[in-house]
């Protein structure tokens, strides 16, 4: 082929595609949803929404293809009910839990801001994103946990007698960890004996490292310790964050590794 046309060709894909991008992301929705996609979704769903995250080998069911790659699931579903999974999470739509909800940490604009980018990741013939007027701009805040001490609740036998206070840290335990891996997916993101997700920590050994009262705080509202974490709010009930957080008090690990900074040589 003539080289001269081959370079041809190639400039005028690189002035296509330089046009497609600069008239996509002169749309201010689209461009804050893209900012808002790459800080909060990419480490599961991919830097290009193809659902190949780096934490994506951690998941089954995998991460949803943005793309409609393998199927077209994306250009199904309508502007609101997409809203609807993102805000509500997966749990809520009878899909995985490992979607969170992301309606306790990002403001409606900002979830309207991902519908807008997430419809330029696959052909689709839905209308045009428009923020409805009543779209609440700021992002939700709730009260913080300030909790110092964490008490097991009392309870009361069938023969009116108290019930051991062992007893019931037991129960709540084993309804902790159920609340852990099923309910709210927290698998998805946390490795546990090491199984699980790399987005946040290892709770391996929480038991050793984290106090009850601070890990009852972190999970209650995460926000108001750390304002800009990614992890979600699931603006769990006390009863659910108080079986959780004894849950993770119970893991205690042997130490992965030598102990840091003291190398691996014998």
């Amino acid at each position: 082929m003539n080289k001269g046309l081959v370079l041809g060709v190639i400039a005028g894909v690189v002035v296509v595609g330089g046009a497609v991008s600069s008239v996509l992301f002169k749309d201010p929705l689209v461009s804050e949803g893209k900012a808002v996609y790459g800080y909060y979704c990419t480490h599961c769903h991919g830097t290009s929404g193809h659902g190949d995250g780096f934490n994506a080998v951690n998941l089954d069911p995998k991460p949803r293809d943005h793309t409609d790659g393998g199927e077209p699931y994306m250009a199904g579903r309508t502007n609101e009910e997409i809203f609807e999974a993102v805000s509500k999470g997966g749990r809520a739509i009878g899909k995985s839990s490992f979607m969170p909800p992301w309606g306790g940490v990002l403001s409606e604009k900002e979830i309207w801001s991902l519908v807008a980018y997430m419809r330029t990741l696959h052909k689709n013939s839905a209308p045009k994103v428009v923020v409805p007027k009543e779209t609440k701009l700021e992002r939700p805040k709730f009260p913080s946990s300030r909790k110092k001490t964490i008490e097991i609740p009392a309870e009361v036998g069938e023969d009116g007698q108290p019930v051991d206070p062992e007893v019931v840290r037991a129960k709540l335990v084993q309804t902790g960890e159920r609340l852990f891996e099923k309910k709210f997916g927290c698998t998805g993101c946390h490795s546990v004996g090491g199984v699980g997700g790399k987005v946040g920590p290892s709770l391996s050994r929480a038991g050793f490292r984290l106090r009850e009262s601070y890990i009852f705080n972190w999970i209650k509202n995460p926000q108001s310790i750390k304002p800009g974490t990614k992890m979600p709010n699931f603006q769990l009930r006390d009863q659910d964050a108080l079986a959780i957080t004894l849950y993770l008090k119970t893991l205690k690990a042997a130490p992965e590794g030598p102990p840091e900074g003291k190398g691996g040589g014998t």
